[in-house]
């Protein structure tokens, strides 16, 4: 085997690796003795301590509500979005490749501290749940610009506010589709979002909660 194949074929194992995981998480957050709640956009939704990882996350006093699902390009995000002169990249005039959703978080709660885990944050295409969206962390960065750089994964929210941010999110999984977008490109970063309805994973313990999404 060349030398110059061998990143592609390391990128191509972590892919499966990656996707393999992906669908045992899925598997073992939907089993059926894990109670659901499914809420509906412009519903507020009351964390009450639930979590997606790790109960360290502390979401007591947390809530949030998706006001608006929308499908666009990266560069839309950017020119839309952007806080820190950055409007484009590169691919990403590919039309409708991410989702993002429109949050509100709040804390309602009697001390600051705590988060929401965005970026274990998932959404679901329906109905056959089989493509799974993940956060788009360095698109968000340019919204987000004091994010930028540093190893956090939730929003904390100051006691006794709210705050609104776009959520972006990428393809990473089509059952019954190759890796997709430009030429060698293994992460399927600019692949088309072909749904119009999702579920938006906030929890999974102690039990799950989605939001319904149609955009």
């Amino acid at each position: 085997m060349s030398k110059k194949r061998t990143p592609f074929v390391l990128a191509a194992l972590i892919v499966v690796t990656t996707l393999i995981g992906i669908r045992i998480w899925w598997v073992n957050a939907t089993r059926i003795e894990t109670p659901e709640q499914t809420f509906s956009m412009n519903e507020e939704v009351k964390l009450n301590g639930a979590f997606i990882d790790d109960i360290s996350e502390d979401t007591n006093g947390y809530s949030l509500t998706v006001k608006k699902a929308q499908i666009m390009s990266a560069n839309e995000y950017l020119q839309r979005y952007s806080r820190d002169g950055v409007t484009s990249v590169e691919g990403g005039d590919v039309p409708n490749t991410r989702v993002v959703l429109e949050v509100e978080f709040k804390n309602s709660g009697k001390k600051d501290g705590g988060n929401f885990n965005y970026i274990s944050s998932w959404v679901v295409g329906k109905p056959d749940k089989n493509t799974f969206y993940r956060t788009d962390s360095e698109l968000w960065e340019h919204r987000e610009t004091k994010m930028a750089g540093k190893n956090y994964t939730g929003i904390g929210v100051r006691t006794g506010t709210s705050y609104i941010t776009y959520l972006p999110f990428y393809l990473i999984r089509d059952e019954g589709q190759e890796f997709f977008g430009p030429a060698e490109k293994m992460d399927s970063e600019f692949a088309t979002v072909k749904e119009k309805e999702f579920y938006y994973l906030l929890a999974t313990k102690p039990q799950r909660m989605v939001v319904d999404i149609h955009v």
